[in-house]
């Protein structure tokens, strides 16, 4: 037999361990009531120590051995462990009561005697004593919707983000470079006057093109250059008479007369194009050599073959890009949807927002252009500074009437004009014959941007608290990108003696437990350095450098650990500082095994006999106000936490001098019968101390 560590057969002792078996008394209070038959039993809900007794003995030198066994057991205060034989897988928790009974063989060479115990009820498991380090399964699913199968309504949301995405009307089509919002597709990058083989050119408001003069020899006068989408189109607009004398045409770029279609105002002509998407190429107002135009208007139109009505409409791009102010993330369970919107503080353009932390990482920057800019000329167009710096070639650039130069067509120098690139500066093709057109352009045509930054902005919003509930959770998201979905399964812990265990918990700062779906710890605890107003209980606490503020009304009785200390042997003073609350708000002080009270601007005093570890919670009683800042002076030194270093073992996480595990010993954790499913956010380790009668 063992207690608390040493073995009777050190101090020469047999024994009989026969009668360590026994069944613990349950605690009735029987009450006779006058006029009952019988007693009436109230439970308290609780077992009894049992008694335990001991036969031992000694062979030869009682005297000694007996006095020194008596001297060791005495010596040991409080509940020690004890083990036997008979019971391999179990120890108990026993006192040493004191009471011996002797007798001894003649001349006093041996003895018999009987030691007797008060041991708690429980039989701890001794595999109940093994840390097992509690972790969550994690997963994560991206998508927008996304769907998270929760049936046990335990699985916990760990990560809840949404990307941010610019949004663009394509009316329709699949590159913003060509189409338009309304029944003109046909791009117009003319302005303003230009006399070619002596005829002017004049674009008017409308897009209209006004000629004059005769033609010297055959001039073509080019509206703009485009791709094509993959669709039937058809061309309109040129004056009636023009057979062989002009005409409104769509010719491939990189075939000169391949011609796709024309208008030349006769019934005859060709108007209906089918072009392989992608394929470039431009619009074009072609008079032949010697015929007068004084008078004549062009009204350049390319619709949807399917629209019959070629009445004139000006051309109105363009696809606009607009942001969002709000962001909004749907969670619908069995038809019921719970909306989560977040001020996004601004309009943003693209990004990623964590809506549990509520922190927004901005990716995108978005610009227009008029024409007021500073741009200048360049060998491939034109070129202009941007506020800040972009990534070149980006996928994420996007334009309301140019295409970005992407890794699938890198380069923007090549005779695809409609092309942009962004670095510190924008780089646009060469889509007008001078720099005042293109800024006359611009002017008409304001030209939109988003191009990915190359350092992205941070931005701290206000956090939505969302949870999983059980059954079927479908995220949605207003944001125009996915959403990303963590989740953490639960730790499943089997109880093998179907008793209610209270285990003991060590967990890492800051770390979250919760047991069956209820939350048991909460450690971010006052040992984490967060000045951001924190609700434990019904209070609200700040932590910050020195001192810890806590306001608000507590309804009941709350106690919450601030700080882990561990001190060599020796007589320490400590204190908790604040307010004149008396016995309203106390330091509590627990080593492990008792755990002591002192009030508020009240010194109390402890000796450590050897290196002891101690947990400091402030405890404040029901229906308390609490308005105030509180420290805790440790042998006259007012500090934080770690209170005096030269005489503890410091312990760091992140530069901060604080312990990064605190072990907690809760009396209302329980783990029932059976299965227990324990969720972590953070680092947690369990001893679950299994019991058994």
């Amino acid at each position: 037999m063992r207690y608390n560590g040493r073995d009777f057969s050190d101090f020469g002792v047999h024994v009989d361990e026969s009668k360590a078996f026994g069944s613990p008394e349950k605690d009735y209070e029987l009450i006779e009531v006058v006029g009952r038959n019988g007693n009436l039993s109230i439970y308290n809900d609780r077992f009894k120590d049992i008694v335990l007794s001991f036969p031992c003995f000694i062979r030869s030198g009682f005297i000694e051995k007996y006095r020194n066994l008596l001297a060791y057991l005495n010596s040991l205060n409080g509940y020690q462990r004890l083990e036997t034989e008979k019971e391999p897988n179990h120890f108990r928790k026993a006192l040493f009561t004191g009471s011996v009974d002797v007798q001894t063989t003649p001349w006093n060479q041996g003895g018999f005697f009987t030691i007797n115990f008060s041991a708690l009820p429980q039989r701890f498991l001794k595999s109940g004593e093994n840390w097992t380090t509690v972790s969550s399964s994690s997963s994560e699913i991206s998508g927008n919707p996304v769907s998270i199968s929760n049936p046990s309504g335990l699985t916990a949301l760990t990560g809840l983000s949404v990307d941010i995405e610019p949004v663009q009307d394509l009316n329709g089509y699949d590159h913003p470079w060509v189409g338009g919002a309304g029944k003109n597709k046909l791009p117009s990058h003319a302005v303003g006057s230009t006399t070619t083989n002596g005829v002017t050119f004049t674009v008017r408001a409308d897009g209209s093109i006004a000629l004059s003069g005769t033609a010297t020899a055959r001039t073509d006068f080019v509206i703009s250059t485009f791709n094509v989408p993959n669709t039937s189109l058809a061309i309109s607009g040129a004056p009636s008479g023009g057979s062989a004398k002009w005409n409104l045409r769509i010719d491939l770029t990189a075939s000169g007369e391949a011609n796709q279609c024309y208008d030349d105002g006769s019934a005859t002509a060709s108007r209906t194009m089918n072009t392989a998407v992608g394929t470039q190429v431009k619009a074009v107002i072609r008079v032949y050599s010697g015929i007068n135009v004084d008078g004549l208007v062009f009204y350049p139109m390319l619709r949807l073959a399917s629209v019959t009505d070629d009445t004139y409409e000006p051309y109105s791009n363009i696809c606009p890009i607009t942001g969002h102010t709000s962001a909004t993330v749907t969670r619908t369970v069995d038809g019921t949807a719970t909306d989560y919107t977040i001020n996004l503080n601004g309009t943003v353009y693209g990004g990623t927002l964590d809506v549990l932390t509520g922190v927004l990482t901005v990716d995108t920057k978005f610009m227009t252009f008029n024409g007021t800019e500073a741009w200048e000329t360049i060998n491939i167009g034109f070129r202009c500074a941007l506020t800040d710096r972009g990534v070149p070639r980006s996928a994420k650039q996007k334009s309301n009437w140019l295409t970005g130069s992407t890794s699938s067509d890198p380069d923007p120098t090549t005779t695809r004009n409609y092309k942009f690139n962004c670095g510190s500066l924008i780089n646009v093709g060469g889509i007008a014959s001078s720099l005042a057109k293109f800024k006359s352009l611009l002017a008409s045509q304001p030209l939109q941007i988003c191009y990915e930054l190359s350092t992205p902005q941070t931005v701290q919003l206000t956090a939505q608290q969302v949870s999983l509930l059980t059954g079927t959770n479908i995220f949605s998201a207003n944001t125009g990108g996915d959403i990303t979905v963590t989740t953490s399964d639960p730790f499943t812990l089997e109880n093998p003696s179907y008793m209610k265990a209270k285990p003991v918990f060590k967990v890492k700062v800051p770390s979250k437990v919760s047991v069956n779906g209820t939350q048991v710890i909460d450690a971010f605890g006052m040992l984490d350095w967060a000045e951001t107003p924190i609700t434990h209980g019904e209070l609200t606490w700040q932590v910050f450098d020195g001192y810890v503020r806590i306001q608000g009304t507590q309804s009941t009785d709350f106690e919450r650990y601030i700080a882990y200390l561990t001190v060599p042997p020796g007589t320490y003073s400590i204190k908790l500082n604040g307010g004149d609350y008396r016995s309203l708000v106390q330091l509590k002080i627990d080593d492990g095994t008792t755990e002591e009270s002192a009030f508020i601007n009240t010194d109390y005093t402890f000796t450590a006999t050897e290196k002891t570890e101690y947990v400091l919670s402030i405890f404040i009683q029901s229906h308390t106000q609490v308005n105030d800042d509180f420290t805790l002076t440790f042998d006259g030194q007012t500090e934080y936490m770690y209170i005096n270093s030269e005489l503890m073992d410091a312990y760091y996480e992140d530069g901060k001098n604080a312990n990064p595990y605190v072990e907690l010993t809760d009396g209302y954790i329980e783990l029932p019968s059976g299965e227990t499913y324990i969720t972590v956010e953070g680092e947690a380790e369990i001893k679950p101390m299994w019991w058994r009668l």
